[in-house]
């Protein structure tokens, strides 16, 4: 359900998460090449990246960050799944809290402006 970011690498050799589901999804959407893929296998990664907080991170297991969490959303938009996505209010919860004078990407880490658009997308 995940994809490298080198072709032909092992998982140990190459970054594997959900940066690259999003890039997979993205492809497949523009050039509507859904059969080219296993969508309910990248459905299940996606999910699988979900924090107990409601946001997602990198992969399974990892800290909920506004760049995965725009790029889960995204990717499960463009293949259709969003509207199934269970517990939303948590994860808008999550979003609501990264806002102070700017947005944060994280709990308890700093401001930054890239994050406007992460987490206010």
């Amino acid at each position: 359900g995940s994809f490298c970011c080198v072709h032909g690498i092992s998982s140990l050799d190459s970054e594997n998460d959900i940066r690259f589901v999003y890039c997979a999804a993205c492809i497949c959407y523009i050039l509507d090449l859904w059969d080219a893929v296993d969508v309910d296998r990248m459905e299940a990664f996606i999910l699988g990246a979900r924090s107990y907080d409601g946001a997602f991170g990198m992969g399974p297991a990892c800290e909920s960050h506004g760049g995965c969490t725009y790029c889960a959303l995204a990717a499960l938009s463009m293949m259709g799944r969003l509207p199934s996505l269970p517990e939303m209010s948590q994860l808008i919860d999550w979003c609501i809290k990264r806002q102070h004078l700017g947005f944060q990407g994280r709990i308890e880490k700093p401001m930054d402006s890239c994050y406007s658009f992460w987490v206010g997308a």
